[in-house]
């Protein structure tokens, strides 16, 4: 039976409250929101600040470095840095990190087709070579397959079962999949690993929702803003769960607040619209969003403890 901390308890009372609620939530479907609720940082160490500026690239004739094709993709100048990717995986064909980068840089131009053959190629050099496992696994996604994303996704665990990023993806191919209790596992796996993966956090708290948990969300998604108060994302969806338990007030807060962060945010717009004058549903327990906050914090404890 799945273990139930403070949150869950607070969650039953408040998903009483959500009976027949909004239809208007479709504005922010979850599977968009999750697609959005991922992001890839670089494996490269050249530090932004460092990377002199550069003209773009032309036809590679000469000798390429990696570290000036990797400078190119640090810089966020991704056809460039296919272009000199080619340049380097064409002196350096057996080499699995030049393909990797190359199929990273086709996926940032949107060119799926060439990613995946270059993550194929870096796995057919190297068949431990997990990032590109996993970054084959987001073409996967990106490309609506999750199904071969999480047999991508499945084999990088094998080999490193500590990667919380690697329990992340895995929870959102299993979403899409349509399996949201082994999804729900999965990013419970990821936060045993990191309990500060904010993405996780926001992952979970869309599951949540999809399962009609919206009560469960709504810690989970706080503790996500603590992490990441910028993240106009993280805001909007907190407003979301808020909504589907009847706090239209506070809901109201979160959205402006993402609106805030972000003023060309349209579906936070029209969702702080939505619930404008409203007022919360009568009966509601009072909320304190840093203490479902914090209880979540101690329910990602128990699952660590009740593991060992």
């Amino acid at each position: 039976m799945r273990q139930r901390g403070t949150n869950g308890i607070i969650a039953a009372a408040l998903l009483a409250t959500t009976t027949g609620m909004l239809a208007g939530c479709k504005d922010s479907s979850v599977s968009e929101k999750r697609k959005a609720a991922e992001s890839f940082t670089s494996s490269g160490s050249v530090e932004l600040s460092s990377i002199p500026d550069r003209k773009p690239a032309g036809e590679v004739t000469g000798p390429v470095s990696f570290n000036d094709a990797e400078a190119a993709y640090e810089q966020k100048q991704f056809d460039d840095a296919v272009k000199l990717f080619k340049g380097y995986t064409t002196q350096k064909p057996e080499n699995a990190w030049g393909h990797y980068m190359l199929g990273l840089s086709a996926w940032k131009t949107r060119d799926f087709g060439q990613a995946e053959s270059e993550f194929l190629r870096a796995l057919e050099l190297d068949p431990t070579h997990v990032r590109s496992r996993y970054n084959l696994a987001r073409v996967y996604l990106d490309q609506e397959e999750p199904a071969k994303a999480a047999e991508q996704i499945e084999s990088a665990l094998k080999i490193d079962s500590t990667s919380a990023e690697g329990f992340r993806l895995l929870g959102r191919a299993r979403d899409e999949l349509g399996l949201l209790k082994e999804a729900e596992q999965a990013y419970r796996e990821a936060l045993k690993r990191d309990n500060r993966d904010f993405w996780s956090m926001n992952n979970l708290g869309l599951n949540f929702i999809s399962q009609d948990r919206a009560g469960e969300a709504v810690g989970v998604l706080s503790r996500a803003v603590q992490l990441q108060p910028e993240k106009a994302l993280f805001r909007n969806n907190l407003g979301m769960a808020l909504e589907l338990n009847g706090y239209f007030v506070d809901a109201g807060k979160a959205y402006q607040a993402a609106v805030e962060k972000d003023s060309s945010y349209q579906k936070a717009i029209d969702n702080l619209a939505r619930v404008s004058g409203h007022e919360d549903k009568p009966g509601l327990p009072p909320l304190d969003l840093d203490v479902l906050a914090q209880n979540f914090v101690g329910e990602i404890y128990g699952w660590r403890v009740s593991q060992n």
